[in-house]
């Protein structure tokens, strides 16, 4: 990044960017979360003020007033906190090695209750729940609150978090996707939108529709494009979680699937020298 100064006085020192430091409180959930940090290098925020969440570098995410359409959080409760950060590193953390972690994992995580992109639909308003959300200054998980206690026994859950890790790491480019993945689903990449009947395993090699759910509420609802880095954060979780017989029965709708699952396999182990682990849920 270049900076100039013009003035009668032109500046001759250097410009410091400095990277942000952690603070954490004496509570299980601040002790928690330096825990994970000594160990990590990352930063779980249970608490944060809406100017974190709503300042995504170049864009500033919307959220007006109770009743008005936007972008909507709700906090996280702190007495779960720490039981969703273990979560986080048994179900994303502990799939790869230490040292992976600590170079290519997303340094800020911001937790919160609920995560939502709130809309008018024949002037009502419709809420579209999220299990995270990935921007460019940061990571957001939700069901930090007592919705984690039915949430935690769900492989929904579980794949969501993993593949929503991934995502950011490739749209970080700390890790990048295979030329042959990415042609394979080209055309479904393409789509603007997805309707509720469109199978998208049969038709463009998916797993999923888009991370954030339908736009509107009708039968014919839209749902957003899907992007090439939650495709691949969702093989990934695919690959390590669903159980070999439910493969078998995608690798039967599409074998484009099953192409994607090995490519996946590949690069982490061509790359990285990672074997994605096998852990059926």
């Amino acid at each position: 990044m270049n900076y100039s100064c013009i003035s009668k006085d032109d500046f001759t020192g250097e410009f410091k960017m400095s990277e942000e430091l952690p603070v954490f409180t004496s509570t299980p959930s601040g002790l928690k979360a330096q825990e994970k940090y000594n160990k990590y290098g990352v930063i779980f925020k249970p608490s944060f003020p809406f100017s974190e969440f709503s300042w995504n570098w170049n864009t500033i995410l919307t959220s007006g007033e109770p009743g008005t359409t936007g972008f909507r959080y709700t906090p996280a409760d702190l007495n779960f906190a720490a039981e969703v950060m273990d979560s986080v590193d048994k179900w994303v953390f502990q799939i790869f090695p230490l040292d992976f972690i600590k170079d290519k994992m997303p340094i800020k995580i911001l937790m919160a209750d609920t995560l939502a992109n709130r809309f008018t639909l024949s002037s009502a308003i419709v809420s579209r729940i999220w299990e995270g959300n990935v921007t460019d200054n940061y990571t957001i998980i939700g069901y930090a609150s007592s919705r984690f206690t039915t949430a935690k026994k769900t492989r929904f859950l579980i794949q969501s978090w993993l593949s929503l890790f991934v995502e950011k790491m490739v749209s970080s480019e700390r890790i990048s996707i295979p030329g042959a993945f990415l042609a394979l689903s080209a055309t479904g990449y393409a789509k603007a939108s997805f309707t509720n009947a469109e199978d998208v395993v049969t038709l463009y090699g998916l797993l999923n529709k888009s991370r954030k759910k339908q736009n509107t509420g009708s039968a014919t609802a839209a749902w957003y494009q899907t992007y090439p880095a939650q495709d691949f954060g969702d093989f990934v979780a695919f690959t390590v979680y669903v159980p070999e017989a439910e493969k078998l029965t995608y690798y039967a709708k599409n074998s484009m699937i099953k192409t994607k699952v090995d490519l996946v396999k590949g690069y982490f182990l061509d790359n990285f020298g990672i074997t994605l682990p096998y852990i059926p849920r």
